[in-house]
């Protein structure tokens, strides 16, 4: 057969395949990946060295093997795991074994003896090419694949689909899905196709939305990957589109003996939270010895913080994924979370029915307690230790707030206060809780006669303490967020009246805010009526916006609120 009707025969084939040859394999059910536990571990990638089937099933609730394990896969099915066990397959590469005679690894789709030979005879296009023409190659034995190339894409579906329907599996883990091009550039490449990270992005999302709508979702089969190389939160979730969950193979620790810094821990812990919240599920990997038991509970109780049952969690490190450690600490009950994580100082805290957690991202400390929460604290994100209680505490005594949610009761102290929510909050405070304002009249553009808020705002313009954020046309922007600046205006305007003028500033006070700041004689006489004494370390954070927490401690101070 020529090269010619060979390629003709091959591309059918592969299309034929992935239209329809297998028919008879649909999911009866869907299993699913999340659970009604907080703490899930994860298991990957091989049958254990150091373990058996039984011990797996019983301690850990994600399961990843690959093509060729699926004796094992069917003890651990058999001695009760439920959960999707994930076929692994490497998604970027393809492997050379040395000789045409020789077999492949089956972590991939190019597993069959003579692949590799077929491929690079009559497909050398599939490859991932540099300027001059040639192969990327990694590891010594493994070569890159072009994603944006729609022959190999339909090649690695019809492989996959292979595995799955023909030997029993339930989903797919997808490993070295590259969120950059940095690991290309760090092997030498220079990729004649993709010029930066968003060309190669968009090849790589074109493959993952293409596998997914085809095949994974329609059939109801878990997608997930392992994203690499990411360079920020956004390429994260525009792949998390296509994928029913993401894994951070480096998760609240660097990958060696380091630590992140704490702005990096609360993104990776911000972009986990969102990830549950999008209805995705993460597998959180924290890379470390297994005799640092410091670092473990570090890493464990940053997942804590976060965990939502849609969340799983492996201390391990890259030589040692073929063996169980169990740490005493999987083992505590904390029951079910009260409510989010929040700051309590530089500190990070969760409330649970049979305790807490407690993280100290710049230490690298971390305390889990079995002590059950205080009773009789009003709101269950509020616990009776938080700096702010008191006076959280008095203005839903006074009225002033019901909550953020009624069941069970939240403040969501942390949250930002909108303009709009701030309206409320002034007036109520300044006319008690039984203050109803008159009707509206629509004088703003933005603001809807619908609006939840509207006859707050209009009450606030009538009375002088705002005049919007635009007056052309008249806007008053009621969904963003209030800054501490704004606030202080706000605050003493209706506390004085709308034609009170605070004295001329008479020194610097706050080392951010300068002689000539806009509010800075309104937020010196904050401090002189003892409303606030800043933040830290002599500054005032003006632009900051005001946290739900702080605006209750505004309002009992400027109002005197009992």
């Amino acid at each position: 057969m020529s090269k010619t009707l060979f390629r003709l025969a091959t591309i059918t084939a592969i299309l034929l395949t992935v239209m329809g040859s297998h028919t008879t394999a649909q999911a009866a059910s869907s299993p699913v990946l999340g659970t009604s536990k907080i703490i899930n571990l994860a298991y990957f990638y091989k049958p254990p060295e150091d373990s058996d089937a039984p011990t797996l099933a019983h301690n850990f609730s994600t399961f990843i093997l690959t093509r060729a394990d699926e004796a094992f896969r069917d003890q651990l099915i058999a001695s009760g795991v439920q959960a999707p066990i994930l076929q692994y397959v490497s998604f970027d590469d393809i492997m050379d074994p040395g000789s045409c005679t020789a077999q492949p690894y089956r972590n991939q789709v190019a597993y069959k003896i003579g692949d590799f030979c077929t491929i690079s005879q009559d497909h050398p296009d599939w490859f991932l090419l540099n300027a001059d023409g040639s192969r990327i190659k990694v590891d010594g034995k493994y070569f890159l694949m072009d994603p944006g190339n729609q022959e190999w894409r339909a090649f690695w579906l019809s492989r996959t689909q292979e595995s799955q329907e023909q030997l029993g599996w339930y989903g797919v883990f997808l490993d070295n899905v590259e969120g950059s091009l940095s690991k290309v550039y760090s092997l030498g490449g220079n990729p004649a196709n993709y010029p930066n990270d968003a060309s190669y992005q968009v090849a790589i999302q074109g493959f993952l939305q293409y596998i997914y709508t085809s095949y994974f979702q329609p059939q109801g089969r878990p997608l997930l990957a392992n994203i690499i190389s990411l360079p920020d939160a956004a390429t994260w979730f525009n792949y998390l589109q296509y994928l029913d969950g993401a894994m951070d193979e480096a998760w609240a620790v660097d990958w060696h003996t380091g630590y992140n810094s704490v702005s990096e821990w609360n993104a990776e812990l911000a972009i986990a939270e969102q990830t549950q919240n999008n209805g995705k599920y993460a597998i959180l990997i924290s890379q470390g010895d297994q005799s640092n038991t410091n670092r473990q509970g570090f890493a464990f109780a940053s997942y804590l913080l976060i965990s939502s049952g849609r969340a799983a969690f492996r201390y391990t490190n890259y030589d040692n994924y073929g063996r169980t450690w169990l740490y005493p600490n999987y083992d505590i009950d904390l029951g079910s979370p009260l409510g989010s994580r929040y700051a309590q100082g530089n500190l990070w805290k969760r409330d649970f029915t049979n305790g807490s957690v407690t993280v100290d991202p710049a230490n690298h400390t971390a305390q889990i307690s079995t002590t059950p929460a205080e009773p009789n604290s009003t709101f269950t994100d509020v616990p009776l230790d938080h700096p702010l209680y008191a006076s959280i505490k008095t203005i839903y005594n006074a009225g002033i707030t019901s909550g953020c949610s009624t069941n069970p009761l939240m403040f969501c102290p942390e949250r930002n206060v909108n303009r709009a929510e701030m309206a409320v909050f002034l007036l109520r405070s300044k006319y008690g809780n039984n203050y109803t304002p008159p009707a509206a009249t629509g004088i703003f553009a933005d603001v809807p006669m619908t609006y939840w808020a509207v006859n707050w705002i209009e009450q606030l313009y009538n009375e002088g303490i705002t005049s919007g954020c635009g007056t052309s046309p008249l806007v008053y922007c009621p969904e963003y967020p209030a800054t501490r600046a704004q606030m202080a205006v706000f605050l003493l305007r209706a506390e004085h009246g709308f034609t009170y003028s605070p004295p001329a500033a008479n020194g610097t006070i706050f080392g951010d805010v300068p002689v000539d700041y806009w509010a800075k004689s309104w937020i010196e006489q904050m401090v002189a009526e003892g409303i606030t004494t800043g933040c830290s370390n002599g500054n005032y954070f003006p632009e900051v916006p005001v946290t739900r927490a702080q605006m209750a401690d505004f309002l009992v101070r400027g109002f005197n609120l009992p």
